[in-house]
């Protein structure tokens, strides 16, 4: 009987031993996912902040090279925004 019971106590073990290591490889392609995506999430910060910097520099460079033209395409704009918010 002793050694029905040491054979469950192994298998019992075992059981426990296989769980935590497939618990541990669950964890691990987790914590893989998850790093990925903050990697591509990053990048595309990265990737939006580049652009918007772009086409910052080119309406700096824009509103130098034609002011007056800038700043009438600007009270236009708010002028047509300005009569839609009326109605």
């Amino acid at each position: 009987m002793a050694m029905t019971h040491n054979g469950a106590a192994m298998r019992a073990k075992s059981a426990v031993r296989h769980g935590a290591d497939a618990a541990e490889d669950a964890i691990d392609g987790a914590l893989h996912t998850a790093r990925g995506g903050l990697v591509s999430a990053v990048d595309q910060v990265e990737d939006a902040l580049s652009w918007a910097g772009s086409k910052m520099s080119a309406l700096g460079e824009r509103i130098q090279e034609k002011p007056l033209q800038t700043a009438a395409l600007a009270v236009g704009a708010g002028a047509v925004l300005a009569w839609l918010l009326r109605r």
